[in-house]
C-alpha cells in the first residue's frame, strides 16, 4: 500500500471514520465528566440546603429562648422595682423598724 499525502489521507473514508470515533469518544468523556461535576454540585447544594434548614431551626429556637429570657428579665426588673418601692415605703413610714432603733 503506498503512503498517502496528508490531503489524500484526510479524504480517506477510514481515516474520517477513525477521526469521528476519536471525537465521539472525546465528547462522551467530556459529557461523563460534566455529569459527574453536576452530580457533585447537586449533592453540595442539597447538603447546603439541609444546613440552612438546620440553622433556621436553631435560629428560631434561639429567638424563642431570647424572648423567654427577655420576659424573665422584665419580670425580674418589675419585681425588683416593686421590692425597692416597698422597702422605700416601709422605711419612709416606719423608719428604723427592724434595725433595733425602736
Amino acid at each position: 500500500m503506498p503512503w498517502l499525502s496528508p490531503i489524500e489521507l484526510q479524504k480517506c473514508p477510514k481515516f474520517l471514520y477513525f477521526r469521528q470515533q476519536i471525537r465521539v469518544q472525546q465528547l462522551t468523556d467530556e459529557k461523563n465528566s460534566l455529569q459527574e461535576r453536576l452530580k457533585t454540585a447537586d449533592d453540595t447544594v442539597e447538603r447546603q440546603i439541609k444546613q440552612i434548614e438546620n440553622l433556621t431551626l436553631q435560629l428560631g429556637e434561639a429567638e424563642r429562648t431570647l424572648a423567654e429570657k427577655e420576659e424573665d428579665m422584665e419580670s425580674l426588673n418589675k419585681t425588683s422595682k416593686d421590692e425597692v418601692h416597698c422597702l422605700f415605703v416601709d422605711n419612709f413610714f416606719w423608719p428604723g423598724e427592724g434595725t433595733g432603733v425602736f
